[in-house]
């Protein structure tokens, strides 16, 4: 849609992701966790921004990881170390 001065220019629709497998593991007091994902498809997107959204208990998940642009799909890794600031 446009008037031919200022075309829109749709690129695509949602990227597809779903969610992989969380573990865990632990060296002294130091909990590591690794959480992955999977980019299907960008739907015509040139790129995608991807974060992981993590928490304590279902319904307490304010934590995110910091988001990461990427231009391919595939498998989407991320650790944290959740009690890095409770030391």
């Amino acid at each position: 849609m446009g008037d031919g001065t200022n075309d829109l220019t749709v690129l695509g629709s949602a990227p597809v992701v779903s969610t992989g497998s969380a573990t865990s593991s632990s060296a002294g007091n130091v909990v590591t966790m690794t959480m992955t994902g999977n980019l299907h498809d960008l739907n015509g997107m040139p790129q995608a921004t991807v974060w992981f959204r993590w928490g304590y208990a279902p319904d307490m998940m304010g934590n995110t990881t910091t988001p990461v642009t990427v231009t391919s799909t595939g498998e989407q890794t991320t650790n944290i170390n959740p009690d890095a600031d409770e030391a």
